[in-house]
């Protein structure tokens, strides 16, 4: 049977469903909320980060918290045009920092 626990995360929630073989994280919520709904998740394996689009209220934890709960990560888009590529200038040959 699959339990599905609402998080709130300000102005919208975060789902997790979880049934028998692992859960699926839908949406992640703001950066502040990022480590409530880590916290929410709570050891579960969490198979698949699902974000409904791309408004930052939705999506803005997502890579922090695909990176703390997946085992790999594959994107998808559907629409009309990829997402724009963001690239981080580092300064001194320094590797970019995760998160």
């Amino acid at each position: 049977m699959t339990q599905i626990k609402v998080i709130s995360c300000g102005h919208g929630n975060a789902y997790l469903l979880c049934g028998p073989d692992g859960a699926i994280l839908i949406d992640t919520g703001m950066g502040k909320e990022r480590e409530k709904v880590l916290n929410a998740c709570g050891g579960t394996a969490v198979k698949l980060l699902l974000l409904t689009h791309g408004h930052c209220d939705h999506c803005q934890s997502a890579r922090w918290l695909a990176e703390r709960l997946l085992e790999f990560m594959k994107l998808y888009h559907r629409g009309p045009k990829p997402p724009a590529k963001v690239k981080r200038r580092v300064e001194g040959g320094q590797k970019p920092q995760k998160g």
